[in-house]
């Protein structure tokens, strides 16, 4: 296809699929319409502008002044300015992105432990304020087993909910900051799954051990410690 411009003709001789061309991997807005031009034309308006890119095997430094050499017996005139593996600019383009990743999910898991923690703080405080009611379960025969499994359900019911209400509003954020993304999914199973068991784990570790102990006392000594 030809399309006429200002100052000339214009030649399609293809399409290219969808690429992250605008902002790496990193999305820093919508998708917008690209066009590649000739190295010819390009160069026209920056003759001292390019980049090359050479598939080499070898060590770095063995590719690098093999490169230079040979720019040196076939154009001695072209000043090169840098030599570096995709590897190195991936790496370097990286850098500001897994920066930020780091330290973001240092904060996370900083505030999963500071959760667990105020958790665990509750929920024990919760349990220990009924060994009234269970001293009073063993002194009329209540078994022990059902007194655990009791106290450990009502403690966990609410942390279930909390954790059911808080999955499904990661899964909605997720949705958001999955657009800013380019093929990385911000929904990643493993870690919900590791949230959820931290929470329900500390949960229940809250819940078991004061009732166990409240179990193990004489009735009657923790009916007179009320």
């Amino acid at each position: 296809m030809r399309f006429h411009e200002e100052g000339g003709w214009l030649t399609v001789v293809g399409v290219a699929g969808e690429i992250a061309a605008q902002g790496g991997l990193l999305r820093s807005g919508p998708s917008r319409l690209q066009a590649h031009q000739p190295f010819s034309e390009f160069s026209a308006r920056l003759p001292r502008l390019g980049v090359l890119l050479v598939r080499a095997a070898g060590p770095d430094d063995a590719v690098a002044a093999r490169i230079r050499a040979f720019f040196r017996a076939v154009a001695p005139d072209v000043a090169i300015r840098e030599i570096a593996s995709v590897d190195a600019q991936l790496d370097r383009t990286l850098a500001g992105p897994r920066f930020n990743a780091a330290l973001l999910s240092a904060f996370a898991t900083l505030a999963l432990l500071l959760a667990a923690v105020g958790l665990y703080g509750v929920l024990a405080y919760a349990v220990r304020r009924q060994k009234r009611e269970i001293g009073i379960r063993k002194a009329v025969g209540a078994p022990r087993g059902e007194i655990v499994r009791s106290v450990v359900g009502e403690a966990l019911t609410p942390v279930a909910i909390g954790t059911a209400l808080g999955l499904a509003g990661a899964l909605a954020a997720g949705r958001v900051i999955e657009s800013q993304l380019y093929g990385f999914p911000a929904r990643d199973p493993l870690t919900f799954v590791a949230v959820v068991g931290v929470m329900l784990a500390t949960a229940l570790v809250a819940a078991l051990i004061p009732v166990r102990l409240a179990t193990r006392v004489d009735p009657m000594v923790a009916l007179r410690a009320e």
